[in-house]
């Protein structure tokens, strides 16, 4: 080997392991001191994907597909079959972040076809589990949910269950939309227990969806299990948060209630680092002294602010433990975490009424009714302190209680 090729092959494993580190600039540096004269045409490859890899990265998807196809074309000319299927699948990739799906089932197509001619288990997983993306984003649910479970196959086959678990997801996602909860858990005990897959995802997913089916010792079961290989793994991301505030809930529900309060802290500061991720997450509330009339112990948030979740759940776990002023500096941090939606004003609703403050409980479900005018929850809840606070009525007219004095003094003083 001469010293210009050794030189170029440092150069080309330097810049993987910028791009592995994520050190994106400095990755790119690398690349434009290099020079494509010297390369053999196997470094011409690699170096044209890296560099399209590096630019995908700073979001510059046309000078990437150039050098996808630069790298593709070069492969293609060698009989480097693994290569052409590579870049096949990153093009496939960036079409269809486009939304261009012909074009991207057309490369996903023809990488699946090398991976296969190949005997490549691991792409043949990967192939089936691209084209049941785009099967998925063209609203063809029933071939999704065939490419999900080849690829699931094709992946337990090689004992690659970090690349199963996305397929997993997305096939207990459709089994829930198209047939509910019973369908999801269905496959998400096939996928664990059958399959072998103890991503630690498809693990917390799993106790979710436990708790969602009144299951909650059960949930707490796989929850612990996903905790376990979280720190296993040394994962101390929004994952492991996540998973933490699931355990300090299904505590909460199995009233073990200083475990809830424990976890339920640590993902909150967990969470700090994470101000904008979004979940689909249960909400405690402190409301059980009015379960007979109706109110569930917690609700179903589709799109909350972890943080805020996370903080509003250890307000409704201080306040059945009595512990109001701590309750309601919590309540504070939830409103602040995401103060522009409904839920945060329901949980302190409650917290507020616990503490005897009736007129603040009555603001703060009425605050909830402003954002979700439809959401029925909400409106029973201000029903239950403030039945007025709808009225149609001039905010000058009597207050139609009875009182005497006028709505905006009275029960329209929300």
């Amino acid at each position: 080997m001469s010293d210009i090729t050794a030189d170029i092959n440092a150069s080309l494993k330097t810049i993987e392991d910028y791009l592995k580190a994520q050190e994106n600039e400095k990755a790119l540096e690398e690349l434009k001191s290099l020079s494509k004269e010297d390369m053999k045409p196997e470094d011409f490859i690699l170096y044209t994907h890296l560099y399209g890899l590096t630019l995908s990265r700073f979001n510059k998807l046309d000078d990437a597909v150039s050098y996808f196809r630069r790298s593709r074309n070069a492969a293609e000319k060698e009989g480097d079959l693994r290569s052409v299927a590579r870049e096949d699948e990153l093009l496939g990739s960036v079409y269809h972040q486009r939304e261009r799906l012909r074009e991207a089932n057309t490369h996903y197509s023809n990488a699946l076809r090398i991976w296969t001619s190949l005997g490549d288990i691991e792409g043949q997983g990967r192939g089936h589990r691209d084209l049941g993306n785009l099967y998925v984003d063209g609203g063809d649910f029933k071939n999704a949910t065939v490419e999900y479970d080849k690829s699931c196959e094709f992946f337990r086959q090689a004992g690659k269950f970090e690349e199963m678990a996305p397929a997993v997801m997305h096939r207990g996602t459709l089994a829930y939309q198209e047939k509910g909860l019973s369908a999801a858990l269905g496959v998400y005990h096939k996928a664990i227990e059958e399959e072998k897959c103890t991503h630690y995802s498809v693990l917390n997913n799993y106790g979710f969806m436990l708790m969602l089916n009144n299951q909650p010792q059960d949930a707490l079961n796989y929850l612990q299990r996903s905790l376990e290989v979280l720190k296993e793994k040394n994962i101390s991301d929004d994952d492991l948060a996540l998973t933490t505030l699931n355990i300090g809930i299904v505590c909460a529900l199995l009233d073990k209630l200083e475990e809830a309060e424990e976890h339920l802290r640590e993902a909150s500061e967990l969470l700090e680092k994470y101000p904008n991720a979004k979940v689909v997450e249960l909400l405690l509330q402190a409301n059980l002294k009015y379960a007979d009339k109706g109110f569930s112990k917690y609700l179903i948030v589709d799109n909350g602010q972890k943080r805020a979740v996370a903080h509003l759940n250890l307000a409704a776990v201080l306040a059945w433990k009595g512990r109001i002023e701590e309750a309601k500096a919590e309540i504070a941090k939830g409103i602040e975490a995401d103060r522009n939606v409904g839920y945060p004003y329901l949980s302190a609703g409650w917290v507020y009424l616990e503490a005897g403050m009736s007129a603040e409980a009555s603001s703060a479900f009425y605050r909830a009714c402003s954002y979700e005018p439809k959401n029925e929850e909400f409106r029973k809840a201000l029903n239950l302190v403030n039945p007025y606070a709808n009225a149609k009525v001039g905010r000058n007219d009597p207050c139609p209680c009875g009182s005497g004095k006028k709505f905006k003094k009275c029960h329209g003083n929300v």
